[in-house]
């Protein structure tokens, strides 16, 4: 068989195992089949090429990427919540100024 496949006319070898079936036939029953695969030695399969998802954009630059936006985005909604936090206390002194002047006016 291997020397058939060596022709190319034949492919009883794929990837270093040959597939076997072997069936016995006797007077008190009809068949009994087995099956197995016979390795070569010494074969290596060859490297396959890396999917899309193993590559080193997915692996490394993708995930450096989504942790930079993490940061950048939650930097920019604590400077967010800074600023609006003073811009609260602003409107509050001035309504307290306000108030201030008002009463202020009231009394003279």
């Amino acid at each position: 068989m291997v020397d058939q496949d060596a022709t190319g006319n034949y492919s009883y070898e794929i990837g270093g195992r040959m597939f076997f079936e072997a069936s016995v036939y006797g007077l008190t029953f009809t068949s009994f089949t087995t099956s197995g695969f016979f390795d070569r030695l010494g074969y290596e399969e060859p490297k396959r090429p890396l999917s899309i998802f193993e590559s080193v954009f997915f692996r490394k630059v993708l995930p450096i990427t989504f942790g930079v936006i993490v940061a950048l985005l939650t930097t920019a909604y604590k400077i967010y919540q800074y600023k609006e936090k003073r811009r609260q206390e602003l409107r509050e002194a001035l309504a307290d100024s306000r108030a201030f002047k008002k009463s202020r006016t009231k009394t003279n």
